[in-house]
């Protein structure tokens, strides 16, 4: 079985626009507390939030480590944006 928006939800996880990357995160989260049995172990059981969340971690900490390293090179709004990023990604998993 498969559950369509979740999965759908999950492939605009990294999308560019962060309007879109909140309303996933809160199509993600809404699914989540469905106190119902099925949506539980549909999404229990599911290997792809967890695989979306921990790419997303890692991408977003090398984009972070790589504008760091780039000091002279990186705008500040660079490296804010990507630690934002970031930290929206550690955000989502204390929210779940």
């Amino acid at each position: 079985r498969e559950f369509a928006l979740f999965e759908a939800a999950l492939t605009l996880w990294t999308h560019e626009e962060r309007m879109v990357r909140t309303a996933v995160r809160t199509i993600v989260l809404s699914v989540c507390k469905v106190a119902e049995a099925a949506v539980q172990e549909y999404v229990c059981g599911s290997g792809t939030l967890p695989q979306v969340l921990v790419a997303a971690l890692l991408a977003e900490h090398e984009r972070a480590s790589v504008a760091l390293a780039r000091r002279e090179g990186a705008s500040v709004e660079a490296v804010e944006e990507s630690l934002g990023r970031l930290l929206d990604e550690v955000y989502f998993v204390n929210d779940l």
